[in-house]
């Protein structure tokens, strides 16, 4: 289904601080997009059989698809049009971006969803030869939406046994972010014991209190809240977690925490 919110916001920012909503226009409408998320074959043909072979999916396309919005009309006069100024700061808020941002659509279904996207084409909408209206091409950076941040809290002594659903839409390893507060133990081991060969280890870390080490598992970077280099104690083996129930053992003293944005297959 395309959309069917009136408002959004980009970077931050709603539409309604430059008087704008979602709606269509001029035949340009909010219609749904072929999901990226199905990915591309990958298949060869035997030309002798005429079979052909499936050897899986690609998923390198990111998810794209087209966003139309204008002038609120509740807020237009009746000679009211976007003026070049305004046009040039539409225009600067939505692709002087050197990075992904976040898109929230204001609608039920998509409460708990955002797109990480940059704005890639932007055109104007003219009626009677006025602009009013835009539409805005969204290239986000994966074939999926994210629901917002959310935290899983432990406290974890000596062997502490875990249970953490992951709420992930799609039949991909998610890697999460982790923050651990050490706690007395100059070694913690993290493992996933519902997917093979998952124990992330900390060992013989320097120092075993007052240390706070922040994980990013996906882009692959560890720090510390005092500048140490982190990656002498590591064993190099990030921490996934598998759709649904994980079951996770922690060996250590530690606060840890795990922060997730679940990718959801929610089209656009």
């Amino acid at each position: 289904m395309g959309f069917i919110a009136k408002r959004f916001s980009f970077n931050r920012i709603p539409c309604e601080k430059y008087g704008l909503r979602i709606y269509d226009i001029d035949g340009k409408r909010n219609d749904a997009t072929p999901f990226a998320s199905t990915g591309e074959l990958i298949t060869d043909v035997i030309p002798s059989k005429g079979q052909s072979l499936f050897y899986g999916r690609s998923f390198g396309k990111p998810l794209e698809f087209k966003l139309v919005f204008g002038l609120d009309p509740q807020v237009l006069s009746m000679n009211e049009y976007l003026d070049r100024y305004e046009i040039n700061a539409i225009a600067s808020w939505l692709t002087d971006q050197d990075q992904y941002q976040w898109l929230e659509i204001e609608q039920p279904d998509l409460e708990m969803i955002r797109y990480h996207c940059v704005i890639g084409e932007l055109e104007p909408i003219q009626l009677s030869w006025l602009p009013w209206a835009f539409t805005a091409k969204i290239t986000c950076d994966s074939p999926y939406g994210y629901r917002f941040p959310e935290k899983f809290h432990y406290m974890c002594s000596g062997t502490t046994n875990i249970s953490l659903i992951s709420r992930a839409t799609v039949n991909h390893l998610y890697y999460p972010k982790m923050k651990i507060q050490l706690n007395g133990s100059n070694t913690i081991s993290i493992t996933n014991q519902s997917i093979k060969n998952t124990e992330f280890r900390l060992s013989d870390i320097y120092k075993s209190t007052s240390l706070t080490i922040n994980i990013d598992n996906n882009s692959g970077i560890i720090s510390a809240n005092d500048g140490i280099n982190m990656y002498q104690y590591f064993n190099f083996k990030w921490l996934p977690l598998r759709r649904g129930m994980n079951k996770i053992k922690v060996v250590g003293n530690c606060i840890l925490d795990f922060i997730c944005e679940f990718p959801a297959n929610v089209g656009g």
